[in-house]
């Protein structure tokens, strides 16, 4: 995955916690359009487990990754509150994601490609300021209640 702490960091924390050995390999964001077309479904993260295809889509990779690592529970139940945690954090990264990617490639958001620089942090400090006043409040909110409900200081 690229060299930040994006969609594959809850991997990388899962391999750290759960005590397997991985290769973390990061790319610059300069080499990702060359590498994209030889990617599956032109996405990272990948994970490439004894050789075989690699994978994608991130929640499926921490999965199974919970799952070699012992850290995803076997009950189904547990197993269902797990990703449901793990859906409300992909919600808060899809509703944080245009703040950054709006610094380094505003066309993805139907700006100009050539927006100016000023332009740019002007609109991600618009964008911040709306995830302060109610993204991050409201999800926040949804953690808050899974952990007084659990009792535990744990989501599950």
């Amino acid at each position: 995955y690229f060299n930040i702490t994006g969609l594959a960091e809850k991997i990388r924390l899962a391999f750290k916690i759960g005590g397997d050995e991985f290769e973390d390999e990061r790319i610059e964001f300069a080499a990702w359009p060359e590498l994209k077309a030889k990617t599956p479904n032109g996405q990272l993260p990948m994970l490439s487990v004894d050789g075989k295809a690699p994978a994608v889509q991130s929640g499926a990779i921490l999965r199974y990754v919970g799952r070699v690592t012992n850290l995803y529970p076997t009950d189904a139940e547990c197993a269902l509150e797990v990703d449901e945690v793990i859906g409300l954090v992909e919600d808060l990264w899809r509703a944080m994601g245009p703040s950054f990617v709006v610094s380094r490639t505003p066309q993805t958001l139907g700006h100009a490609a050539d927006m100016p620089e000023e332009d740019r942090k002007a609109l991600q400090t618009k964008l911040r300021a709306a995830l302060a006043a109610d993204d991050f409040p409201r999800f926040l909110g949804y953690f808050e209640a899974k952990l007084a409900k659990s009792g535990t200081g744990f989501f599950v």
